[in-house]
C-alpha cells in the first residue's frame, strides 16, 4: 500500500506454548537445548514476548544465569513483556496487570526491561481495554494477529487502536500465517526464488508505512540454522528491499517514527472476530468451565482478597506477606497461558492446571486470614492458651471500600473436648454434649442456622504444636451491623439463647419469597418469575441441551439434538427469617445422537437426560436473588445451558469486562469463503446486561466465574454450564475446516461429575452512570461478601481502613506496591462524564497519580488522611499511597 522503499526487519523468534500437546515439563525438555543454542549463538532472539521461559529455563540450568543475563542485556536475547503469553479476554484486568508486573520484575532481577510492544502473536482475540494496557506500561506498540483484519475492518496493517478512556497504542497486525509467516526461509537458490518474492508480496500489498516485520519461527522451534545464508538469498531476490536481522524493540522504534508521518486508522473496542482473515477460536471459552470457574474464583480470591488484606496488614503493623503473594501470583499465572486456561489442551495439562489452582487456593485463603487477624491485633501465640475453652469470637471482615451491611455466612466452632496427640494419647472418653444454644454479638445479632457438625479443630502458633480439640461446627447466617471500609468486627460467641429483632427479613408463603425489595415465585404456568424496581420478569428460567461435535477449540452442534428441559418439581427448602430458598429441580433431555470418533468408527449415543437442582435464595435486605445451580454430568458430546430470559429483547447488549463495561453487537453472519464460521458466543466476565428502552427496564445477570455465554435476539442470555467433547482437534468441522491443534484425546474433557455454579438477578432502570455504579455494588455483594471465621481469642476493636468515596467510581485494586514501598489503590469511572473521588485510610501522609505500572505521573495533595483525584471517562484512575 504504502509506495516508499521498504525496509523488511526479520526478527528470528519461537513461539512457545509452555503446555499445550504436550505438559509443561515434557516441553521443558526441548526448551533448555533451544535456550543454550540461543545463548551459544548469535544474532538477536524473540523468546516470545514472555518471561516465565527464562524462569524454566534457569530451574534447570542456574550456572547459565550470567549468560543469560548478559546476552538479555544487549538485545541479542528478548522476552517480556509478559510473565506466560495469556489469553488476554478471560482473566480480569487486574490479572493482565499482574502478568506484565510479573514479567517486568522477572527481567529486571536479570537487569533489563521488556521491548515497548504489547506482543500477542497466538492470543484468541483482544479486549477493549488493551491500548489502555500498553499505554498504562508506557508500550508504543501492540502486536496482534487473531480477531482482526479483512471484512468489517480497515485495509492494511497498521492502525490507531483507542480504548474508551481515550488511550492510543499503534496496532500492527500480522499476515494471515501469522507469527509462522517467515518460518524455514529458504537455503537454496531455487527455492529462493519461489518464495521471497511470495513473502514480500503478502506483507507489502498491506503495508500502511514502510519498515515491514518477518517473523521468523514457529511452534516451539530453535533457532534457523543458515539464517545469514537465506537472508543473502533474499537480498539478491529481492534487490530493491533492504533485509536485515533485528530486534522487536528495534522494529516498534522505527514503526513509531514511520508512524508519527502518516495518518491511521483508528479502530477501537474488542478485537474479536475476523472470519474472513483468520481463525479467532471463541469456541474454547466453552471447553472445561468447571476450570475456568475456579480461575475466576482465584482471581478475585487474590485481587479482592488477598492483596488488600496483606496491603493494609503491611501498613497497619508492617507484616510482610508479599513474598506469599508473589508466589500465588506465579501459580495462577501459568494457568493463564492461552492453551491452558482456554481449555485447549490435553487432560495432563487440565489437571495440572487444576492442582495449581488448587494449591493457590489453598495458601491464598490462608494467607488472607493471617492477614486479617493481624490488623485485628490477634496473636496466635496468646490465642492458643484459650484455645480449649469456650472463649471465642468471630471476627468478621469486610473487603470493600465502603460500609456495607447485611447477612455474613460464618462458620461458628463450640469446642467440646482436647484431642491430645503423641505418647499417651490413646483412646479417651468425651462425654456427648448436644448441640449448644449460642449468640453472636454483644448485643446479638439475628442468626439463622444452616447446618451442624462434629468436627476436629486446630489451632496453630509459630512457636509450639498444634493444639486439636473436638468442636460443635455450626454454620449460620448472622445479620452484620455497619462494617466499616476494609475493616474487621469482632462478634463475642455466648452460649446462651436470645431472640433479638430482625431489623430485614424474608418471607414465604406457598411456593413464593418475598423481601422488602424483591418477589420471587414459582407458577405452573409461567415458570420462575420474579419482580422488583416495578419491573416484572415471568418464564425467567430455562435450560437446554445440544449434541457436541466440536473439539476443544469450536462448538458444533449436532442436528436434530437440541432439546429443552422440564421443572419437575419445586419444594421450600429455606424459610428465613434472614434468607429463604425455593429448589426447583428441572430434568434436561438429552437426544440420541450418532457421531463419528476420530478414528473413524461410528459411534452412537443413547439419549439420556440431566437433573439439575436451582436453589432460588433470597436474602433479607438485598435487592437481587441468586441462583445456586448444580447438577452431575454423566453425558458426552453435548452442550448443557443455562437460559435466562431477562424480558429485555435487542440486538445489542453490555456486558463486563477487562477495566470498565463494553457494548456487544451480534456477530456478523457468515459469507463464502470465510475461514470460520462467527461465533455468537462472547467471554463472560462478573455480568451481562439487557435494557428494555420501550418500557425504560433492565436485567443484569452477574456470574461468578462461568465464561461463555450468548445474548440472543428475544433477551435470553445462554450461559454454558458443561460443554463435554473428547478431542483437542478435529478437521472435520464445518464451521472451521481443519486442524487448530494436533489431534489427540481428551476424555477428561467430557467433563464427568458433580459442577456447580452460582449467579445472581438483578433488576434495574436503564443504562446509566447510576444503573451502573448499581451493578458494580451488586456485584460486589454477589461476588466479595464479608466473611467471618471464628478465632481463639478476645474480642477485638473494630478497625477501618481504605475508603473510597466519588460517585460513579468503583473500586479495582487495592496492593502493595511492586518495590514495597507504598500502597497502591485503583478504581475505574464508569461514565462518560469525568468524575471526582477521594480515597482515605488512617496514616495516610503522601499520595502521587501513577500508570498501571506504578509509575509515578505527579503528586496529589492529602489532607487528614485523605487525597482527593479527577479520573477522565471511561478511565482508569491509579494513585500511590505513602505514610510516614
Amino acid at each position: 500500500m504504502t509506495s516508499a522503499r521498504q525496509t523488511l526487519l526479520v526478527v528470528s523468534h519461537t513461539h512457545w506454548d509452555r503446555e499445550w500437546y504436550r505438559t509443561a515439563e515434557q516441553f521443558r525438555v526441548r526448551l533448555v537445548p533451544l535456550i543454550d543454542e540461543v545463548l551459544d549463538g548469535h544474532g538477536p532472539f524473540l523468546l516470545d514476548g514472555q518471561a516465565v521461559v527464562l524462569h524454566d529455563y534457569l530451574d534447570w540450568r542456574p550456572e547459565r544465569r550470567d549468560a543469560l543475563s548478559a546476552r538479555l542485556c544487549t538485545g541479542a536475547v528478548e522476552a517480556g513483556p509478559w510473565y506466560v503469553l495469556a489469553d488476554t479476554l478471560m482473566p480480569s484486568g487486574e490479572a493482565l496487570v499482574r502478568n506484565l508486573l510479573t514479567g517486568r520484575r522477572t527481567l529486571g532481577a536479570l537487569g533489563v526491561a521488556a521491548p515497548p510492544v504489547l506482543y500477542c502473536p497466538d492470543a484468541f482475540g483482544h479486549p477493549a481495554a488493551g491500548p489502555a494496557l500498553a499505554a498504562g506500561f508506557g508500550m508504543t506498540m501492540a502486536v496482534v494477529w487473531r480477531g482482526y483484519g479483512g471484512r468489517g475492518w480497515p485495509a492494511g496493517d497498521a492502525a490507531r487502536w483507542r480504548a474508551a478512556s481515550g488511550e492510543e497504542v499503534q496496532l500492527y497486525h500480522l499476515p494471515p500465517s501469522g507469527y509462522e509467516h517467515g518460518a524455514s526461509l529458504p537455503t537454496a537458490a531455487s527455492d529462493a526464488a519461489a518464495r521471497w518474492p511470495t513473502l514480500r508480496h503478502t506483507l507489502a500489498e498491506r503495508a500502511t508505512l514502510p519498515t515491514l516485520l518477518l517473523l521468523n519461527g514457529a511452534d516451539h522451534h530453535a533457532p534457523q540454522t543458515q539464517l545469514d545464508a537465506a537472508l543473502d538469498l533474499g537480498r539478491s531476490v529481492l534487490g530493491d528491499c533492504d533485509i536485515r536481522r533485528a530486534t522487536l524493540a528495534e522494529f516498534a522504534e522505527s514503526r513509531g517514527t514511520d508512524g508519527a508521518c502518516v495518518p491511521l486508522p483508528v479502530v477501537a473496542g474488542e478485537l474479536r472476530c475476523a472470519p474472513s482473515y483468520v481463525w479467532s477460536l471463541p469456541g474454547a471459552g466453552g471447553s472445561r468451565a468447571a476450570h475456568k470457574r475456579a480461575n475466576a474464583g482465584l482471581e478475585r480470591l487474590l485481587v479482592r482478597n488477598v492483596e488488600p488484606w496483606t496491603a493494609h496488614a503491611w501498613w497497619r503493623t508492617g507484616l510482610d506477606l508479599s513474598f506469599a503473594e508473589r508466589a500465588l501470583w506465579r501459580l495462577t499465572l501459568e494457568s493463564h497461558a492461552h492453551d491452558t486456561l482456554c481449555g485447549c489442551s490435553i487432560d495432563a495439562v487440565a489437571d495440572a492446571m487444576h492442582a495449581r489452582m488448587q494449591a493457590a487456593s489453598d495458601g491464598a485463603r490462608d494467607v488472607r486470614d493471617q492477614a486479617v487477624q493481624a490488623i485485628a491485633g490477634i496473636d496466635a501465640d496468646a490465642a492458643r492458651t484459650v484455645f480449649a475453652t469456650t472463649a471465642r469470637t468471630v471476627l468478621v471482615s469486610n473487603p470493600v471500600p465502603r460500609s456495607r451491611s447485611g447477612l455474613v455466612d460464618v462458620e461458628v466452632e463450640l469446642p467440646l473436648a482436647p484431642v491430645p496427640v503423641g505418647p499417651g494419647s490413646g483412646p479417651g472418653t468425651t462425654e456427648p454434649r448436644p448441640v449448644p444454644q449460642f449468640s453472636l454479638g454483644n448485643p446479638a445479632l439475628p442468626v439463622q442456622r444452616l447446618q451442624t457438625s462434629r468436627a476436629v479443630v486446630l489451632h496453630e502458633s509459630p512457636h509450639h504444636y498444634p493444639r486439636a480439640c473436638l468442636a460443635w461446627r455450626e454454620r449460620v447466617l448472622v445479620w452484620a451491623p455497619e462494617l466499616p471500609p476494609f475493616g474487621t468486627v469482632a462478634l463475642p460467641i455466648t452460649e446462651r439463647r436470645s431472640r433479638p429483632r430482625v431489623p430485614s427479613r424474608v418471607s414465604v408463603q406457598g411456593r413464593a419469597l418475598s423481601s422488602d425489595a424483591v418477589t420471587v415465585w414459582f407458577d405452573a404456568a409461567d415458570g420462575l418469575c420474579c419482580s422488583s424496581a416495578g419491573h416484572t420478569v415471568r418464564n425467567l428460567l430455562g435450560m437446554e441441551s445440544v449434541g457436541d461435535r466440536g473439539d476443544l477449540y469450536t462448538h458444533e452442534p449436532m442436528q436434530d439434538t437440541h432439546r429443552e428441559a422440564t421443572c419437575v418439581s419445586q419444594r421450600v427448602t429455606m424459610r428465613g427469617p434472614l434468607r429463604a430458598e425455593l429448589t426447583l429441580a428441572w430434568r434436561v433431555p438429552v437426544a440420541p445422537r450418532a457421531l463419528r470418533s476420530s478414528g473413524g468408527e461410528p459411534l452412537v449415543r443413547r439419549a439420556g437426560h440431566h437433573v439439575v437442582e436451582v436453589g432460588v435464595q433470597l436474602d433479607a435486605g438485598a435487592t437481587w436473588f441468586r441462583l445456586v445451580v448444580r447438577g452431575t454430568n454423566r453425558e458426552s458430546d453435548q452442550r448443557l445451558r443455562l437460559l435466562v430470559r431477562t424480558g429485555c429483547a435487542g440486538s445489542t447488549h453490555r456486558a463486563d469486562a477487562a477495566f470498565g463495561e463494553i457494548e456487544r453487537q451480534p456477530p456478523p453472519l457468515p459469507q463464502a469463503g470465510d475461514t470460520e464460521v462467527p461465533a455468537p458466543t462472547a467471554p463472560l466476565h462478573r455480568y451481562v446486561s439487557r435494557y428494555d428502552v420501550a418500557h425504560a427496564r433492565g436485567t443484569t445477570l452477574v456470574s461468578d466465574g462461568l465464561t461463555e455465554y450468548e445474548a440472543m435476539l428475544d433477551g435470553t442470555v445462554a450461559v454454558t454450564l458443561v460443554r463435554s467433547v473428547g478431542e483437542l482437534s478435529r478437521a472435520d468441522l464445518t464451521s472451521r475446516p481443519g486442524h487448530a491443534g494436533w489431534p489427540s484425546p481428551t476424555p477428561g474433557a467430557q467433563s464427568p461429575g458433580p459442577w456447580e455454579a452460582t449467579f445472581g438477578v438483578l433488576l434495574h432502570g436503564l443504562a446509566s452512570p447510576e444503573t451502573r455504579a448499581q451493578i458494580a455494588t451488586a456485584c460486589d455483594d454477589i461476588l466479595v461478601p464479608a466473611t467471618g471465621r471464628t478465632v481463639a481469642a478476645i474480642p477485638p476493636a473494630a478497625h477501618a481502613g481504605l475508603a473510597l468515596e466519588g460517585a460513579h467510581l468503583a473500586f479495582v485494586a487495592c496492593k502493595r506496591s511492586d518495590d514495597g514501598a507504598a500502597l497502591v489503590v485503583r478504581c475505574v469511572n464508569l461514565s462518560s462524564r469525568p468524575a471526582q473521588g477521594s480515597w482515605s485510610l488512617p496514616g495516610l501522609e503522601a499520595a502521587q497519580l501513577a500508570r498501571l505500572d506504578e509509575s509515578a505521573l505527579g503528586e496529589l495533595p492529602v489532607c487528614e488522611n485523605r487525597v482527593r483525584f479527577a479520573v477522565p471517562p471511561h478511565a482508569v484512575s491509579t494513585i500511590v499511597l505513602q505514610r510516614n
